[in-house]
């Protein structure tokens, strides 16, 4: 039996205080005390739902979005999991961007009267700044890490550590199924809350994957 566990970083200063985001650029944001304390409740959940720990040690595949708060939230699990492999970080696993593709930055954007709610708006599927990512965009960028990694051709068990909208995405990547329609009219992180860890199995390379449900308390999918 094969797995994947798909896991929202923990809790940011940005999460806890918007306007910590005038303070560090997206990619430096790190994770809160309590953010800490939450990556590594998921590491425990995530090893507690283990076939094996020889399996897991000898057959594991690590990916991470690059943000700070992704890697260190994965360094957190992989403490409680008592292992070691490289984390695999992704630029297809990033945040949701704020313009910068077609060369408008985030100072710019959060000063366009149009975008005034900017900071209530970020993480939503739906989100489509000025010249940003779309939920389009989301699609297309998890889908291509799904097929770039072929996961379970190789690795046997596989932790995913990314954003809100991304970890939503995957996870209808992986039902193969789209979104429903309530899940594109609200916020991505009301669905999926910093470090709670979704569950995926596969008896084979043919078969469907399996949704396992949550690993730690809450299923709102």
């Amino acid at each position: 039996m094969s797995y994947i566990y798909i896991v929202r970083h923990g809790q940011s200063v940005a999460n806890l205080d918007p306007l910590q985001y005038k303070a560090y650029t997206s990619s430096d944001i790190p994770l809160t005390e309590l953010g800490g304390i939450q990556a590594r409740s998921a590491g425990s959940v995530i090893k507690d739902h283990a076939d094996n720990t020889k399996e897991r040690q000898n057959n594991i595949a690590v990916y991470s979005s690059p943000y700070l708060r992704c890697v260190n939230t994965t360094k957190e699990i992989l403490g409680r999991l008592n292992i070691d492999p490289p984390i695999q970080t992704n630029l297809l696993l990033s945040e949701i961007s704020f313009g910068e593709q077609e060369g408008c930055n985030v100072e710019e954007y959060e000063h366009r009267p149009a975008e005034e709610h900017f900071h209530d708006r970020m993480g939503g599927l739906q989100y489509k700044p000025h010249r940003g990512d779309s939920f389009l965009d989301v699609h297309t960028r998890t889908g291509l890490f799904v097929v770039q990694q072929r996961f379970f051709e190789t690795h046997s068990f596989n932790i995913i550590v990314s954003h809100a909208a991304v970890c939503l995405m995957l996870h209808y990547f992986l039902i193969a199924q789209c979104p429903k329609e309530h899940a594109l009219q609200l916020k991505a992180h009301d669905y999926w809350p910093n470090t709670l860890v979704r569950a995926y199995s596969l008896a084979s390379p043919q078969s469907q994957f399996e949704y396992l449900g949550t690993l730690n308390g809450r299923d709102a999918i």
